[in-house]
């Protein structure tokens, strides 16, 4: 019964029609966000590559000096913009990574005291201490996968909700526009079977979808760049680039934000489930399941404002839940942004299932003598 009901589900050549472009959305988005020379630049990643320890540190610094004194080179301008000189001087920026992280850590810490006098500071410098012991375990190297995929979901997360409403908003209100929901209801199962058939068809085919562009924005990242440089640093101190204060390589980070992101496309498929349980029409489930799902993405991904990425809809695309060190203050409580998201998750899991448990009881077998 789960695969008719599947196949039902995916039979209509609307949906194949709808699979096939936000696929093709998908993947001329990430191909457009790898930079044509990056085969230069995965080169040079793997040149002045190495782990962070003192050894690796010499090297870039002659390497750098070298470059630098070099009269050939500061005559043409145009050396300075060439991937071999943009990763070196990466590469140097991170010779001395310890100070970089002490002078982030003091200005953070001063912005903070400045903003919440109660705060307790010494939390920040105890946050990023463990990346300080262990910085010359770090490997340097080719981050540009991670960014690619991470930069990836802001797309991603716009095409599956749009999908998951196209796709769901029909899975109750047919039987009702054919007259099939009173039939049903005089069934021995009643509809108590179908709706949970119905439910494990939405949730599979909400991991299918999200699997498959997640799958082909990989598949692509490896014919332009591979995957290489997992294991490199995560951190970029810069202008507060990426201020990740737990000890991760990109391998961690990436495997950390995927899994929220299918996590909560999961909750997304679910929401629409019940949404088109209870609505009678279809154009209402559509606009009532857009403006919950997809409006807070688009104002959060234009905006930037911190309040809208507390919204669950935004987790998909999460990076910002993991990149830097914020937390909000209760009385003498403290609790992180990826945190309110754990546990606004488990929260929607939760209701949801309740939710999910009485309408398995209203869909009780009704006799007719």
């Amino acid at each position: 019964m789960f695969l008719k009901e599947l196949k039902k589900t995916w039979k209509r050549s609307e949906i194949f029609i709808a699979f096939f472009i936000i696929c093709i959305i998908q993947g001329v988005f990430v191909w457009k966000l790898i930079p044509s020379d990056v085969g230069e630049y995965l080169e040079a990643y793997e040149k002045y590559g190495g782990q962070m320890d003192e050894e690796w540190k010499v090297r870039i610094s002659n390497e750098y000096e070298d470059y630098l004194n070099d009269e050939n080179k500061l005559r043409d301008e145009m050396n300075y913009y060439q991937p071999d000189f943009l990763v070196l001087h990466d590469a140097w920026y991170y010779t001395d990574f310890n100070s970089i992280v002490e002078d982030y850590v003091k200005s953070y810490k001063a912005g903070i005291a400045q903003r919440d006098p109660l705060y307790d500071i010494d939390r920040i410098s105890e946050t990023y201490r463990k990346i300080e012991e262990q910085s010359d375990q770090f490997i340097f190297g080719n981050n540009i996968a991670r960014v690619v995929m991470v930069r990836s979901l802001s797309m991603f997360s716009k095409c599956i909700l749009m999908f998951l409403v196209f796709l769901l908003a029909s899975f109750f209100t047919r039987e009702q526009d054919t007259g099939m929901d009173a039939l049903l209801s005089t069934s021995r199962n009643g509809r108590r079977k179908l709706g949970y058939i119905k439910l494990a068809v939405c949730q599979s085919s909400a991991l299918l979808v999200s699997v498959i562009l997640i799958g082909l924005s990989a598949v692509i990242i490896y014919i332009r760049t591979g995957w290489a440089g997992m294991d490199s640093v995560v951190q970029d101190f810069r202008n507060g680039y990426n201020t990740c204060p737990y000890v991760w390589n990109n391998g961690r980070y990436l495997s950390v934000i995927l899994f929220v992101s299918l996590l909560t496309c999961q909750v997304a498929a679910a929401v629409v489930f019940v949404l088109s349980q209870y609505l009678k029409t279809t154009i209402k489930i559509i606009c009532i399941s857009l403006a919950i799902l997809l409006i807070p993405v688009l104002l959060f991904q234009n905006f930037h404002h911190w309040l809208l990425g507390l919204w669950f809809s935004n987790f998909i695309a999460g990076e910002y839940l993991w990149n830097s060190f914020y937390e909000f203050r209760i009385g003498q409580i403290y609790i992180s942004y990826w945190q309110i998201a754990v546990i606004e998750l488990v929260v929607l899991f939760m209701a949801l299932s309740c939710i999910l448990v009485r309408m398995g009881k209203e869909r009780k077998y009704e006799r007719f003598d």
